[in-house]
This record gives structure tokens, C-alpha cells and sequence, in this order.
């Protein structure tokens, strides 16, 4: 079930970057795959013959980032396209992330006098 719900919300989230784009009178396709992401988008960009891609960072401290990896370099030597990175600081992914909670929780109604 929270699968379901996290896919149906990222692929929401993908649809309004591509409105957002086409509004402003730009040509724009969304994709959703689900495997590895370095070999998902640069088979992707490959196939389709992009001129840029963007992705997401959210920026780690020292020890996340060596404990996890190089994280996107990968990408940067399997695309032959441009790359957009959209950085998120530290912390900021926790707030963004808490507001959306926030807001998607029901509000009680109460009549009043």
C-alpha cells in the first residue's frame, strides 16, 4: 500500500513539472521508471535522444556522503547531454517534506455559535 501511494505521489509530482514546463511553452515528456536510477536515466536519455536532463540533490553531511557514496558522478559519464542538478540543502528536504504532510492532513471542521 505505501508503495502504491509513494509511486501515485511521485508520478503527481512528475506531471506538474511537465504542466509547469509546457505552460512557459516549453516541449516537455515525463517518465517514470522503476531499477536502478544512473542506468534508468541514461538508458532513458540514450534511447530518447535528450538534450538535458534534470535531476534532484539533496546535500548530505561529510559522514552521509562518504557512508553512501558518490551518489550522481556516475550519470555525469553515461549521459551525453546536459544534466540540470536541482539541489536541496540540508534540511530543507525535512521541512518541504513536513509542510506537505502538514497540509495534506484533514482539518476539522467546528460549527460555531
Amino acid at each position: 500500500m505505501a508503495c502504491g501511494r509513494f509511486e501515485e505521489a511521485a508520478r503527481g509530482i512528475l506531471q506538474e513539472g511537465v504542466d509547469w514546463l509546457r505552460e512557459r511553452g516549453l516541449h516537455a515528456q515525463g517518465h517514470f521508471a522503476f531499477g536502478h536510477p544512473i542506468g534508468k536515466i541514461a538508458a532513458l536519455a540514450d534511447s530518447l535522444k535528450v538534450d538535458l536532463v534534470v535531476v534532484g540533490h539533496r546535500c548530505r553531511s561529510g559522514l552521509a556522503r562518504w557512508w553512501m557514496g558518490a551518489g550522481n558522478m556516475p550519470l555525469l559519464d553515461r549521459v551525453k547531454c546536459s544534466i540540470l542538478v536541482a539541489v536541496c540543502q540540508a534540511g530543507e528536504f525535512a521541512e518541504a517534506e513536513a509542510e506537505a504532510e502538514h497540509a495534506a492532513k484533514p482539518v476539522k471542521a467546528e460549527a460555531g455559535a
